[in-house]
């Protein structure tokens, strides 16, 4: 199954504006919001993540055009928006490696 990859990248974009927004507010609805997006996203819910549905508005808005990309392997890509760097497709393919 593919995904665009902006919209990956502009998930965990949001992840780590909220996770910032959390460290200087403290307020308890972020991390709710957080474990919720996670969760979906998870158990293959993604479609009904809040932060995947602003993403996919802020690309439609904005008129970018991703590339698609294998989701099994992004779908925990917090780390990627700015440094494009996937940590969860590294752990991805080393627990691929390791259940072979």
């Amino acid at each position: 199954m593919a995904v665009d990859e902006i919209k990956i990248r502009l998930t965990a974009f949001w992840v780590l504006i909220l996770t910032v927004a959390y460290i200087f507010l403290g307020t308890v609805t972020i991390p709710v919001v957080l474990v919720i997006d996670f969760a979906l996203r998870s158990f293959n819910l993604g479609k009904w993540s809040p932060l995947f549905r602003l993403s996919e508005w802020t690309a439609n808005r904005l008129q970018w055009v991703g590339k698609p990309v294998y989701l099994p392997a992004k779908r925990f890509a917090a780390l990627e928006s700015l440094a494009g760097i996937c940590a969860g497709c590294y752990v991805y393919d080393w627990i691929n490696r390791l259940s072979r």
